[in-house]
């Protein structure tokens, strides 16, 4: 089950009640896949989708996480767990078999298979620990509760206060990637895995507010931020694919060409990020309207 919009254009929402609705749409897209998954599914839609629907949950408690009073911190870091072990299965088996696949078709010898990544977590096994799910019943009493009255009069109780203050952070966020996309091929690896992180925020928590803005300006907006999304997931998909392959090399010589064909293959795909962020920040924010 993918996202599901339950703000609108008319509602007046304070930061309370707002951040309240986003964690309760996240949660409709969580919850369904969590319980196929933990059913015994390892369909890649229901795990892509639950692993959409956390990053967006943790976009927001991330940028948004002072709109409500009542979110416990401590809630994060088993989302974020679960989160790393669902990377590193799709990693080993959707990212790695990919990149195997290029490498092929220009013609890399045959490896081994002997992936050097560890110990591979379970689906089935990660959404059932209870750390995850005792934060996930946690965020949903949360996010089902009455947003509390404001007895002091806090300034972001008042809707046109909690827009103002929701659309500099999407500015924020925008000028990050700004910055990020004049540096970018100078940056460390880990630096560039950050700037696409920041970058999935922007598109997520845009995604999460939407409905109260104009749908033709967001859809144009988010559709403008694709080809950087897309530009980084391959440079990052083919560094992780790069150091796996480097561990490899002494039990099997062979995987020196995927070696130096990723290494070359990096600074090109690091260009074209460079290339399409710089498109992506030009893009007018349809929030400063």
């Amino acid at each position: 089950m993918r996202m599901i919009a339950i703000l609108d254009h008319d509602s007046k929402w304070s930061a309370d009640a707002l951040l309240r609705a986003i964690v309760r749409s996240c949660l409709m897209q969580i919850l369904p896949n969590t319980n196929e998954v933990a059913a015994g599914s390892i369909d890649e839609e229901h795990v892509h989708q639950l692993r959409v629907g956390l990053r967006r949950l943790r976009t927001a408690a991330h940028v948004l996480h002072d709109f409500c009073a009542d979110l416990d911190p401590a809630s994060e870091e088993p989302l974020a767990e679960a989160f790393r072990q669902l990377g590193r299965y799709r990693d080993v088996h959707n990212v790695l078999p990919e990149v195997e696949a290029r490498l092929s078709a220009v013609g890399a010898p045959a490896a081994r298979r002997v992936f050097n990544t560890g110990p591979v977590p379970d689906p089935r096994v990660t959404v059932c620990d209870p750390a995850f799910q005792a934060s996930l019943r946690q965020l949903n009493e949360l996010s089902l509760a009455e947003s509390p009255r404001a007895d002091r009069g806090g300034a972001l109780d008042k809707p046109a206060a909690a827009r103002k203050e929701l659309c500099s952070r999407l500015t924020h966020l925008r000028t990050q990637m700004t910055h990020a996309s004049k540096q970018f091929e100078a940056m460390e690896p880990s630096e560039q895995h950050r700037v696409r992180k920041r970058l999935k925020r922007l598109r997520y928590l845009i995604e999460s507010i939407a409905p109260l803005f104009d749908k033709h300006e967001v859809q144009a907006y988010v559709a403008a931020l694709q080809p950087a999304l897309q530009a980084l997931s391959l440079h990052r998909d083919e560094a992780v694919a790069l150091e796996v392959f480097r561990a490899r090399t002494q039990p099997d010589p062979r995987t020196w060409f995927a070696v130096g064909w990723l290494t070359a293959h990096q600074a090109q795909t690091a260009a074209a990020c460079a290339l399409a962020l710089g498109k992506a920040v030009r893009r007018r924010p349809f929030w400063h309207k």
